[in-house]
Formats: C-alpha cells, sequence, structure tokens
C-alpha cells in the first residue's frame, strides 16, 4: 500500500467511512500515518464503586440485577441501567442505544468505562462502553491512542485503519522503548483493539 493511495482503498474503510475521513483532512494512507492522536489512554483494573469520583474517567464491573429501564417516549430513547456494590451504586445512560436491553440482562456481568458526572446529586456514567471481561483484558495496561474526531467517527475506527495500514505494510508490532515501558509500567503495544 503507497501512501498516496486514497484512504478508501484501505481495507474496512467504505464510502460513508471515506467521506468522514475526507473531513478531518484525511483524503490518503499517507495523512492517515501521520494524523496523530491528540493524547493515549491507559485501561487500568476496574475501579471500586465506593471509590469513583466526580470528572474521572474509569472503568467499573458488575452485574446487571435488574433490567434496564428505557424511556420509549423520549425522542433520545433513553436507556438506565444501575450498578450496586456494597451499599454504593452508579446509574448509567445511553441514548439512542435501546436494543441495549436485550444485552444488559439480569445476572450479565460486564465492565464499563466512561466519565463520571454527578446529576442531581447522584453519580452517573453516561453512554458508557460496554466490555466483556475476556475484552477488556485484551487493552488493559495497553495505550490506546486518542485522536481528534468528527460527527460520525470514533479513535477506533482510525485505530483500526492505521492498524490495516501497518499490518498491509508488514509492521506487526510496535515497541516503545524498553526504559519508558519500565517507567511507565506499560506492556508492549500491540495494537489491541476495542470491538
Amino acid at each position: 500500500m503507497n501512501e498516496k493511495d486514497c484512504v478508501g482503498t484501505i481495507k474496512g474503510v467504505g464510502p460513508k467511512t471515506q467521506k468522514l475521513f475526507e473531513k478531518l483532512g484525511i483524503d490518503t494512507v499517507g495523512d492517515l500515518l501521520h494524523y496523530y492522536p491528540r493524547t493515549y489512554e491507559q485501561f487500568g483494573e476496574p475501579v471500586p464503586l465506593a471509590e469513583i469520583e466526580e470528572g474521572e474517567l474509569v472503568s467499573v464491573a458488575g452485574y446487571i440485577k435488574k433490567r434496564p429501564d428505557i424511556n420509549m417516549k423520549s425522542p433520545l430513547k433513553i436507556v438506565t441501567a444501575v450498578l450496586s456494590e456494597h451499599g454504593a451504586s452508579l446509574r448509567m445512560t445511553w441514548f439512542r442505544m435501546p436494543f441495549l436491553r436485550t444485552k444488559l440482562v439480569p445476572g450479565s456481568f460486564f465492565i464499563y468505562r466512561g466519565h463520571i458526572a454527578r446529576k442531581k446529586g447522584v453519580l452517573v456514567m453516561e453512554q458508557p462502553k460496554i466490555y466483556t471481561p475476556s475484552e477488556y483484558e485484551q487493552l488493559k495496561h495497553v495505550l490506546q491512542p486518542v485522536y481528534p474526531l468528527t460527527a460520525g467517527i470514533t479513535s477506533n475506527t482510525i485505530r483500526k485503519a492505521v492498524r490495516q495500514v501497518l499490518l498491509d505494510r508488514g509492521c506487526k508490532k510496535e515497541y516503545f522503548p524498553a526504559e519508558l515501558r519500565k517507567k511507565y509500567k506499560l506492556a508492549e503495544y500491540n495494537f489491541a483493539i476495542e470491538t
């Protein structure tokens, strides 16, 4: 794959995604490779509910004890679920995702990641990402690039496209220098990608 090739030639980048890339100024494979992250995110161990604080970006884990509520009257179709643990609780809400009611069944165990806010005196995580324990394990302690975005595209979409280009070029792994991995307690960067 050549750096001058259109970004649409990357496997997994269809016409719709290509237009979103173009909104970011990414027209070619070279543009994509030089579209640098604004920061990196590291997924650590899930935090106990009693220790979460407003304003933090955290991961929490727990069982769904009650089927989520859904407000179908709202144009946003708000889905609400509550995690509770040793007297602490966290309300989680998703917008325009009514299908989650069938995924988040009582007894299911997931790891949720998102920002903590306080609304009407209650801690809330809005639009958290949902992971199975095995999915989360692949992301733990691996730096994930976070890119400047436009509506309709996610950092994960960009990560997958970059990964595809690097794999196509024969770059199967990239490692941070050993001294940096030791200093920041980082695992080898191995293109772990959210699913």
